[in-house]
């Protein structure tokens, strides 16, 4: 069995005869196109052809790509978040739908991708960041269908990545922290704004905390749980599993956590049974967990009430470990803390931070070396003038 194969305007295209159907005595022929160079298809060729002399190859699906990722998203339930599946969901439907949704699941090819992301950035507008989230959702999709035996190829596979932007990193200084903390200090979120500032943690694991898993004692807490976006689910395990840690506390901050603890505990039993006891550090007024968007509208207005830079909540998180890299922190303790897997994820988010840090130690390694060097010279002088 071999293949044919030509080229149509840039692309390559190649046939495969497989033979007479039993069921209408007719020869069966496939054929697929859209590769960038020859060797691309008769790579691919060779693969197909090697499945289907061992009986491993399917026939293309003629469902329409609409219908398969709304089978694809109800498969996915039960696998992956509820705020992921969400985002799937939406991205599906606002994006890959409308464009490419009455395309025969395996008449899709990688020239229809390409261009579908071509519109997407310049008609739609949409960010580097929101189209390989797109490319992303069609390309695991596609290779759940290659499981399913609906297709045979991956043609997410077969075209180059969109290019992301990382979005530039804004911090506070030690400074405009303080102010801001000053600014904050009657909040009934000062806390929150405190642990996010002083702990890194985020915001879900914020609102998340339980008082039960702070050991004021020792001066740590346990990240075990989150809140959800929402705000109306706590679940019993963090972003990741690195997520799951303990983070050391500083005796000022711990101070206003005892405070907070102490606060609940009294609003609990003064409440006569009405008090929602989940037992969180932070919870609302009844007990129940605190409504993210509450907990940003305070964080804007105390902003501009302390006339400090703009920055998101998730960026407290970025100024406490800016603030510790700054001062000489090691990264892999830093990245623990933070609840990264390892110090390169962390180097890389805060890479525009580094050269200034290299600059710092070499001025440090120059005062104490040079220091050092003058200290011999002086001593070696002191010992020759004594010896005459």
């Amino acid at each position: 069995m071999k293949g044919s194969f030509r080229k149509r305007g840039s692309k390559w295209s190649f046939s495969i005869d497989l033979g007479v159907d039993p069921a209408t005595g007719k020869r069966k022929q496939t054929t697929k196109t859209g590769f960038h160079t020859k060797k691309e298809a008769q790579a691919y060729c060779a693969d197909l052809i090697v499945k289907f002399e061992q009986g491993n190859y399917s026939e293309p699906s003629k469902m329409l790509l609409d219908d398969y990722l709304e089978k694809w998203l109800v498969s996915k339930q039960q696998s992956i978040e509820k705020s992921t599946h969400n985002k799937y969901a939406t991205l599906i439907r606002v994006h890959i739908k409308p464009l490419l949704g009455k395309i025969a699941l395996s008449k899709l090819e990688p020239f229809h991708i390409t261009e579908f992301y071509n519109l997407l950035a310049t008609e739609k507008c949409l960010s580097p960041t929101t189209i390989q989230d797109v490319h992303a959702v069609i390309k695991n999709a596609l290779n759940q269908a290659i499981k399913w035996q609906l297709i045979n190829r991956n043609v997410a596979s077969l075209v180059s990545k969109p290019k992301g932007k990382r979005k530039k990193i804004e911090v506070w200084s030690e400074i405009e922290a303080n102010s801001f903390l000053h600014a904050a200090q009657n909040s009934q979120y000062y806390v929150a704004f405190l642990l996010a500032l002083t702990t890194g943690m985020r915001q879900g694991e914020i609102l998340g905390l339980a008082i039960e898993d702070i050991n004021l004692n020792h001066g740590t807490l346990s990240v075990t749980q989150t809140l959800s976006h929402s705000g109306k689910d706590i679940r019993p395990y963090t972003k990741t599993s690195s997520g799951h840690r303990l983070i050391s506390i500083d005796p000022t901050t711990l101070i206003d956590i005892k405070k907070q603890s102490q606060k609940v505990k009294k609003t609990m039993l003064a409440s006569g049974g009405s008090f929602n006891p989940l037992g969180l550090l932070l919870p609302s007024q009844t007990g129940t967990p605190t409504t993210p968007r509450n907990l940003m509208r305070a964080f804007q207005n105390l902003k501009e009430k302390a006339a400090v830079k703009s920055i998101t909540f998730h960026e407290l998180r970025h100024t406490h470990a800016t603030i510790l890299l700054k001062n000489g922190a090691n990264p892999k303790a830093v990245a623990e803390r933070l609840g990264h897997s390892d110090a390169s994820v962390l180097l890389n988010i805060y890479a525009h931070i580094l050269p200034n840090m290299q600059k710092d130690l070499a001025d440090q390694f120059g005062k104490m070396f040079y220091k050092s060097q003058e200290a011999s010279i002086k001593n070696s002088a002191e010992e020759q003038a004594e010896k005459k």
